[in-house]
């Protein structure tokens, strides 16, 4: 992935990316097609064994209704916020 965006605890973000997963109800499978992502990619992301871009994680914050501050530093609750569905609207 370009641009990579390297979380100072990589474990810690993959098991907030995966809470956020199970709690919004998605599947590995519909997280990966949504984001564009292999299911292996989106299982090492919420393993802490790869980075993610961005764009990307914006997608995955929206996906799953999960403020992206949270996700990034688990500061908050992980419930929504503005960045909402939007992200998943076509430009």
């Amino acid at each position: 992935m370009s641009t990579a965006l390297i979380a100072s605890h990589p474990v810690a973000f993959g098991r907030r990316l995966r809470h956020a997963r199970d709690r919004a109800g998605v599947t590995l499978a519909f997280a990966a097609r949504r984001s564009g992502l292999s299911r292996t990619e989106v299982d090492l992301l919420e393993r802490g064994r790869t980075s993610v871009d961005l764009d990307t994680l914006m997608l995955l914050a929206g996906l799953y209704d999960c403020p992206l501050g949270w996700l990034l530093t688990g500061t908050g609750e992980p419930t929504a916020d503005s960045v909402g569905r939007d992200v998943l609207r076509p430009a």
